[in-house]
């Protein structure tokens, strides 16, 4: 395999992540309390580094991306996130002709997976209970395809 392309990407974004949680259950296993958990909108730089490989009927591209946020609430937040995965483009099918225009079709293809860390903004009331949820880590892959027709 060769590369053809060498990519590094900057990238800035926003994270914004609010949800309940649950966090006592009863000894029947049902859900007796939830617990907020707040990220804030967190302002976050990446980094993606990508290697290509392109022929005349496909292009494979995989990549890496390294994420890290900080929280714009006063009360602070943190995220980071680490992603690969790889796309592959392959023409396909015939190209038809329409309006005097070419409209090509191929297949896409793509898996990414993601490890995340959230870190919570600290709780700003003073009745904070005894069991705070203070981080999120999650693990998340995703595999797609479909049909592509450009001009």
């Amino acid at each position: 395999m060769f590369v053809d392309r060498i990519t590094i990407d900057p990238k800035i974004g926003i994270w914004n992540y609010k949800s309940n949680l649950p966090a006592v259950y009863d000894t029947d296993g049902s859900i007796s309390q939830m617990k907020a958990f707040n990220l804030g909108r967190a302002a976050s730089v990446a980094i993606e580094l990508g290697l290509e490989e392109r022929a005349s009927w496909y292009t494979l591209r995989g990549w890496y991306a390294l994420t890290s946020g900080i929280s714009l609430l006063k009360s602070g937040g943190r995220v980071t996130s680490n992603r690969f995965g790889i796309d592959a483009y392959f023409t396909a099918g015939p190209t038809i002709s329409m309006f005097s225009m070419p409209f090509k079709t191929a297949l896409i293809g793509c898996y990414f997976y993601e490890k995340v860390s959230l870190l919570a903004s600290k709780a700003s009331d003073a009745a904070a209970s005894d069991f705070d949820i203070s981080s999120i880590n999650y693990t998340a892959g995703y595999a797609g395809t479909g049909q592509v027709i450009s001009w």
